[in-house]
This record gives structure tokens, C-alpha cells and sequence, in this order.
């Protein structure tokens, strides 16, 4: 009877969810509030919460979503930063050349310090939605349906976001399902959470651009958002209510999808 219980995924990941929340609220009483600020007790929580849903549930597999490194890791990682930075570089343009609407701030050495939240953010969000959620229900229902459920899962998780648009809920949804494909096709968190990481802190850090409707400060440029169209560039939410966040998401998650075709094809042989 235990055993059938614990076979059961909406149980498994109850108590994960319980797991995790318990440890958050004993973190919070011990980590000084600065660190909590910084993101540390949920990166934390998560990891704890992790290790101790491997060791329950015996999924010791697990453990190779973040300590392997291999070719194929390392190639997803490449090609992901390569898409960003093809991206950032075309906003970068658009933004300077076509709207003028890029403000250069004076340099502040702590830019380079606010990369250590985004990371803890990030690993915290893979970890549960890429690292459990996901790889729980591919053992059930496949790659193609956790994706979409994992990703239908993350993007409500950002409703409650100030200024959240239905483009928004739709830009999620595909960011989502890119991160699943980079876990699933290197069977590794580690290109999610680096692409993760360096989204959020090139758009709100470096460029200046609102981040899920927030608005970050001490940004190496600023945004005068009266000069771009709304529709285009996502409004106070940001770029990730952007069309053009759409339109490069659909690009990237095709082109990965063909180059791990031909990945695959070659370790074939």
C-alpha cells in the first residue's frame, strides 16, 4: 500500500511542494534578512527540498541533472547563449539606432554583483519546474505532454505579476518549453539555468528593460519607454510581453529542436 502511494505523482509531488514551502519557512528564520532579499532561502529550499525528494522517492538519477558535464551539455549551453546573444544584440539596435530611446548610466561596478540573485532565481525555478515537475511527468506521459503541462504550470506562476498581458502569459509559456527542451535534450539543468540567468540579468541589469513587470535600478543603460510602441516592445511589463520576444522564441525552439535532430543523428554513428 506505502509503495503505491509513493508511486503516485500527484502524492510525489505534494510532497515535494510541502517539502520545499517547510524549508523556506525555516531558512527565513535563520538566513539574515539580506540574504533573504538576494533569493537565498528559495535557491536553498529548493536544493534541500531536491536532495531530499531523490533520497525518499530513490530517483538517484536525479543527481545527474546538475553535477554531469558532457559534449552534448556543453553544446546545448553554446548554441542557447548564441541565440540570446543574437537577440540582445538586435534589441540593443532596434532600441539605439531605430528609437533612440537607449540612456546611458553612469558605470557602477555592482552591476556585476546583482548576477548573483538572478542565478539563485533561476536555479530555484529550474530546479523545481525542469528538475522535478518535468522529468516527473515525462515518466508518465511523455516528453511532449510534461513540456506543454510544465510550461502551462510556469507561465501561470507569473499572472500575478504587475502589468502581466495574455502575450506575457504566451511568451512564458514558450519560454518554458525551451527550457524543457535544453534539460530534456542534454538531460542536464545546467544550459536552462545559465540561459535563465543571463536573460534576466542582460534585460534588467545591462539594458535596462522592465523584468516581468518590475523595474530594476543601477542598470548599465535606461529605457525611455515613451518612445517604443507598446505592442512591440511589451509595454511596463517588459520585453517578455514583446512580439518580438515571441517571434524569437518560436525561431529558437524550432532551431534547437533541429540541431539536437542532428545531434542525435551523428552519435549515431
Amino acid at each position: 500500500m506505502i509503495f503505491k502511494i509513493k508511486e503516485n505523482i500527484f502524492v510525489r509531488l505534494t510532497i515535494f511542494i510541502i517539502t520545499f514551502l517547510c524549508m523556506v519557512g525555516l531558512l527565513q528564520i535563520i538566513i539574515p534578512y539580506d540574504l533573504i532579499y538576494l533569493g537565498l532561502d528559495l535557491f536553498f529550499a529548493s536544493i534541500l527540498s531536491f536532495i531530499v525528494y531523490i533520497v525518499v522517492f530513490k530517483m538517484f538519477k536525479y543527481y545527474n541533472l546538475v553535477i554531469k558535464i558532457n559534449d552534448v551539455i556543453i553544446k546545448i549551453s553554446t548554441i542557447s547563449i548564441i541565440l540570446l546573444s543574437i537577440y540582445v544584440l538586435f534589441i540593443f539596435l532596434l532600441l539605439n539606432n531605430c528609437y533612440n530611446s537607449l540612456v546611458f548610466n553612469q558605470y557602477n561596478i555592482k552591476i556585476f554583483y546583482f548576477l548573483f540573485p538572478f542565478f539563485l532565481q533561476a536555479s530555484t525555478e529550474e530546479f523545481i519546474f525542469r528538475g522535478i515537475i518535468l522529468f516527473e511527468l515525462k515518466n508518465k506521459i511523455g516528453n511532449i505532454f510534461s513540456m506543454f503541462i510544465t510550461s502551462i504550470i510556469f507561465a501561470l506562476m507569473h499572472i500575478l505579476n504587475p502589468n502581466f498581458t495574455f502575450v506575457a502569459l504566451f511568451n512564458t509559456f514558450l519560454a518554458g518549453i525551451f527550457f524543457s527542451q535544453m534539460v530534456l535534450y542534454s538531460n542536464s539543468l545546467i544550459p536552462s539555468i545559465i540561459f535563465h540567468t543571463l536573460w534576466n540579468y542582460i534585460l534588467a541589469y545591462v539594458l535596462g528593460i522592465n523584468l516581468s513587470g518590475y523595474i530594476y535600478d543601477n542598470s548599465l543603460f535606461k529605457i525611455d519607454y515613451k518612445k517604443m510602441p507598446p505592442e512591440v516592445f511589451g509595454g511596463n511589463y517588459g520585453l517578455e510581453a514583446s512580439i518580438l520576444t515571441t517571434l524569437f522564441l518560436v525561431i529558437s525552439i524550432f532551431l534547437l529542436y533541429n540541431i539536437y535532430q542532428k545531434l542525435s543523428f551523428r552519435r549515431q554513428f
